[in-house]
């Protein structure tokens, strides 16, 4: 194999790395221009909880604690919550869950406390929502 020669551009510059490819999954280094540097724990955990939040467990606590009228009423946006929970859309639930306080389904007026068990549901599953 040849050497390619890198160009910069005007403003940039060319810089020569050699790392070895971690063993864990690259999500978990950032590159700080000369090599990959691991993440702090806790956003690795966060990333892993992203990740690995099961719907069902979520879903199964959420329905466990809303009122009968209340979970009810959930199921009309319970599949917008799930298509917002593909990254890099998860920052819109909250919104979209706030959307929702005060406005009637099935007759029944979603409250804040509403909104703050399903948000407790998530971070059960060591989800923050931004």
């Amino acid at each position: 194999m040849g050497t390619a020669e890198l160009i910069a551009s005007l403003g940039e510059s060319v810089v020569d790395v050699d790392f070895q490819i971690p063993a864990e999954p690259l999500n978990y280094f950032t590159f700080d221009g000369t090599s990959l540097a691991r993440k702090d724990q806790a956003v690795i955990d966060s990333i892993n909880a992203i990740q690995n939040l099961n719907f069902d467990l979520f879903w199964g606590q959420v329905y466990g604690t809303l009122s009968a009228d209340a979970a009810d009423a959930l199921t009309q946006f319970a599949r917008g919550i799930e298509l917002l929970w593909s990254y890099p859309n998860f920052p819109g639930i909250k919104p979209f869950l706030q959307s929702k306080v005060g406005k009637t389904y099935n007759s029944y007026v979603i409250l804040q406390a509403d909104v703050d068990l399903i948000i407790a549901a998530f971070t059960a599953q060591g989800v923050t929502l931004p």
